[in-house]
């Protein structure tokens, strides 16, 4: 939080005086004094009282510039004093204004001023800086201020546009090392530390471009060359007078400088995008040094994304129009920064410049249902106040008595305030207590705790006097004993009140107050005070404590188990560190047993064991030994438990270094490169023969061979003879027109067995090769053949010609051998189909199929109107073309009657007309006969 600036937060002076007194304002026809600090007003406002605005002057002889905050409440227009030489103004919020003056007044006029200002009724805080310094600085370009942080400061800001690109560093010295000046008070880069400033910074920029520079950074500062980011000191404004603006270079992650050099943490393989926002702090201002909340960041930021330029360590707002920060590098396109203006110990324009600070809290005191009221109390920030022990101005019911000033109304939380030291305004409630005890008997402590999991009775209640009892009041009253408990006897402890809902007088009674009361119950292990304290109204009190021990439980408890990942405890190097993931459980903690928590309660460290050197740690060991893992338990659990494991050498895989043919120059052994093993012989040769290969292992102590435990491994480079190995296609002279589309030396060497491929690596010539044959369809099997005719008949296609595919393999001088099955390597081929079958009568179409019959099956391996089909076979047989004609088509009338079925008809009907009129004549000349 900040010091000076937006600290405006609120005004101490929430002397927003209590309801009872805003209830009186209409009848004040004069000034009513409230307490030392506040004056209440005819018209219901507060003022600073004159001893507190002597104060907030304090040795000031004069000044020229009074800054006033506030919190709760809101400064009223037009309280501000006016006049020649003087300049003021109130913030857009009306939560801060600012008196200035050309000539310092006397410190008699300045106490005057503030005594004028009036404040709302609701003011709760109230916060005064009074400077002395130059009085002819402008007042131009101070476009507004606000009170903005717990305290209730009151900063002002400038916008500074320098017209042009800017880098950080020179704002930063533009602003610390400038000239700019308010009131005797120095800018400085603007320090953003509540959302509030944020939106106000946002308010004076609002816009999408890339925002402007305020004060927060990564970057370091160190004198002596050194590298190491840790080691260099925090930015400051002394150390940054050495920069000068021409600095535009980064080399990696450090920025030089014309002295000494400047480094960011980002880059290093320790430091993760998550945590990049602690490397953040403020460079100067009252923050100066201080860590830079997270919460402020737009979402995704800081996220370091500009490598071109070292990585981004500087801080600009508003971004994308939101009051939020992004990370920028130092060197990026910025035009214009914030300065901020308030009085701190290094924010004075002069060495003859000074300033005087006070803020004022309000202590409202409630009479917590009593009639009348009270005036509140003051406390001064940074000073302790004592609240009053009465309760004069307020009356009870006659049935209690007062018992003094708390934090709560609770009935089960009684912290009486004795002295108020906090900063910050506050409200407590005037408790009542009854009377009329006789006798009371002390608890008796629990004795044999021990942590469990659960809340514990810390009182013993196995007989009468193991519990609180008071006989019954004489008068009738109700019963009240108090007591509280807690860790230590002067701070953390709460409180409550037990009563007898019994008024029958002269009855005896023994109240069981452990019952259903929590601050009578313990869970987490440690030492509890239990304190008590009864009082009559007669004066009778009796004052006692007593202390209860619960005692950690030991990891060697039976119901406590430890369970390991991997079960045996061996684990294989990998580089890093690791060990056996560890789950302790405590079996007697619900119905499954509750997992412990790492770092909560137990720890782990590690120590080698047997020849293993490795110190306690509780870093997780790297290298290859034998280690065992110690559990100790931490605050609720207690003692040790053991854990041995292993860590065994990783296997390295030798290479496979393949052979390579004779070229008639010097060859070596392709093994590659590798982190893992070194090669320290590879000498090759340029003749045919065995070469050895000699490994290394790089590191043996955490490596070792998968098929060696030595060091070193040797292996064998082979230079083989020249190859050779060629591929044909055979055609006989009535076959059609054949092409083979992938007939190559890389499909060839597929074909080879492992034996043939040895040979063939050993410089035995190769051939493979593709006979095509015409054949009578009768030669093939008949198995092959019945398949065939069935598609035939089925398709309704014609038998054209059958040719014999076979393909080839000869290894030097041995016979050929027949290749039926390729083994998923398919030959492409295109045949041509035969002139004979391409003869297709008038007014037909002709489709050809090409059909495999190899071992009684037949497959359809092409289809289509030629005059070319192109078949993939993996299997070497017999190929039938087959075709099947269709009658075109032929085209249509107007009517969608086809001529030729028209011309057809004609033909139709005179021939039949033909036969009629021959048949009238044959008749006519039977019957002449």
């Amino acid at each position: 939080m900040k010091h000076v600036g937006k600290k405006t937060a609120s005004i101490l002076l929430t002397l927003v005086m209590m309801l009872s007194f805003l209830s009186v304002t209409p009848s004040i026809a004069k000034a009513e004094s409230v307490g030392r600090s506040w004056t209440v007003n005819a018209d219901g406002t507060l003022s600073i009282s004159e001893a507190t605005a002597t104060k907030a002057v304090g040795s000031l002889t004069e000044g020229n510039m009074i800054l006033i905050g506030t919190k709760g409440g809101t400064i009223v227009e037009g309280s501000l004093p006016s006049g020649t030489g003087i300049v003021t103004k109130i913030s857009t919020a009306s939560n801060a204004a600012m008196i200035r003056y050309t000539t310092a007044p006397s410190k008699a006029d300045i106490i005057a001023a503030i005594e004028a200002v009036k404040f709302t009724g609701t003011t709760t805080q109230v916060h005064i800086d009074v400077t002395y310094g130059e009085t002819t600085d402008s007042m131009q370009g101070v476009d507004n201020f606000g009170v903005l942080n717990a305290d209730g400061e009151a900063h002002v800001y400038k916008l500074i546009d320098n017209g042009s690109a800017i880098s950080w560093i020179a704002a930063f010295n533009g602003a610390v090392h400038g000239t700019d000046t308010l009131g005797g008070l120095k800018g400085y880069l603007a320090t953003v530390t509540t959302r509030e400033e944020a939106a106000l910074v946002r308010d004076f920029y609002d816009s999408s471009e890339a925002g402007t520079w305020i004060a927060g950074t990564s970057l370091k500062y160190s004198t002596d060359s050194n590298s190491d980011y840790a080691s260099a000191a925090k930015v400051t404004p002394q150390n940054y007078s050495a920069i000068s603006d021409s600095i535009t270079k980064v080399t990696g992650q450090k920025i030089s400088a014309t002295t000494g050099a400047y480094y960011c943490p980002f880059g290093s393989a320790s430091v993760s995008n998550s945590s990049y926002y602690d490397y953040y702090y403020w460079a100067c201002g009252p923050e100066e040094g201080q860590a830079i909340s997270t919460a402020l960041w737009a979402s995704g930021e800081p996220n370091n994304s500009d490598s071109t330029r070292g990585g981004e360590t500087c801080i600009v707002s508003p971004w994308g129009g939101n009051a939020e920060f992004n990370d920028f590098s130092p060197f990026n396109t910025v035009s214009k920064y914030f300065l901020e203006f308030s009085a701190y110990d290094k924010g004075l324009a002069d060495d003859s410049a000074a300033y005087n600070s006070i803020t004022i809290y309000k202590v409202t005191l409630d009479g917590n249902g009593a009639a009348g009221s009270i005036a509140p109390m003051e406390k001064v920030k940074g000073e302790a106040l004592t609240i009053r022990t009465d309760c004069t101005g307020l009356t009870n019911n006659g049935d209690t008595w007062f018992a003094g000033w708390y934090a709560s109304t609770s009935d089960t939380d009684y912290s009486r305030v004795v002295t108020y030291s906090e900063n910050a305004p506050v409200t407590l409630y005037a408790h009542w207590s009854k009377f009329g005890y006789t006798t009371q008997y002390d608890p008796i402590a629990a004795t044999d705790l021990v942590y469990n999991g659960d809340a514990q009775l810390l009182i013993d209640t196995s007989d009468g006097y193991g519990v609180w009892r008071v006989n019954a009041p004489t008068d009738g009253n109700t019963n009240s004993y108090t007591y509280w408990y807690s860790r230590s006897e002067n701070s953390g402890y709460a409180e409550g009140t037990v009563y007898d809902s019994s008024k029958a007088a002269n009855a005896g009674y023994a109240a069981n107050v452990s019952t259903g009361c929590a601050p009578l119950y313990g869970t987490n292990a440690g030492t509890y005070t239990i304190y008590w304290n009864w009082n009559c109204q007669a004066g009778n009190e009796q004052l006692g404590s007593v202390t209860v021990t619960m005692e950690p439980k030991s990891l060697t408890d039976a119901s406590i188990t430890v369970e390991t990942d991997p079960q045996n405890g061996i684990i294989t190097y990998n580089g890093k560190s690791q060990a056996p993931i560890i789950t302790v459980n405590d079996g007697a903690r619900g119905t499954a047993g509750t997992d412990l928590t790492y770092g909560t309660d137990y720890k782990i460290e590690y120590v080698g064991t047997g020849t293993t050197d490795y110190t306690r740690s509780t870093t997780a060991p790297v290298n290859v030994g034998t280690y065992k893992a110690i559990i100790t338990g931490l605050k609720n659990y207690t003692d040790t438990q053991e854990i041995a494991f292993t860590i065994e050498k990783a296997e390295v895989t030798a290479p496979t270094i393949t052979g390579k043919h004779y070229t008639g120059s010097k060859l070596t052994a392709d093994v590659g490169e590798t982190e893992l093993y070194t090669v320290t012989e590879n000498d090759g040769g340029i003749d045919v023969g065995n070469y050895d290969v000699v490994l290394t292992l790089t590191d043996p102590t955490n490596y070792k061979w998968s098929d060696s435990e030595e060091v070193e491994k040797t292996l064998i480079f082979k230079i083989l003879p020249e190859t050779s190995i060629n591929t044909e296609v055979n055609v006989s002279e009535d076959a059609p027109v054949i092409k083979v589309n992938n007939l190559n030396n890389e499909f060839a060497l597929k074909l080879l067995t492992d034996e043939e491929t040895d040979y063939y690596e050993n410089g035995v010539p190769v051939v493979v090769y593709l006979d095509v044959n015409v054949v009578d369809k009768t030669k093939v099997p008949a198995v092959d053949l019945a398949a065939a005719e069935k598609i035939i008949a089925d398709d309704d296609y014609t038998y054209g010609e059958c040719l014999d595919l076979s393909l080839w393999k000869r290894i030097g001088t041995n016979d050929a051998i027949q290749i039926h099955d390729t083994k998923g390597n398919p030959v492409s081929v295109q045949i041509t189909i035969p002139d004979t079958l391409r003869n297709v009568p008038a007014g037909y179409t002709r489709t050809y199929r090409i059909v495999r019959v190899h071992n009684g099956n037949a497959t359809v391996l092409a289809e289509g109107a030629g005059p070319t089909l192109t078949i993939s076979s993996d299997k070497f047989s017999s190929y039938f073309i087959l075709y099947k004609d269709a009658v075109k088509t032929a085209p249509k009338t107007g009517d969608g009657m086809p001529i030729a079925v028209m011309v057809v008809l004609m033909f139709t009907v005179a021939g039949t007309f033909v036969i009629m009129d021959l048949k009238k004549k044959k008749n006519t000349a039977e019957g002449n006969l």
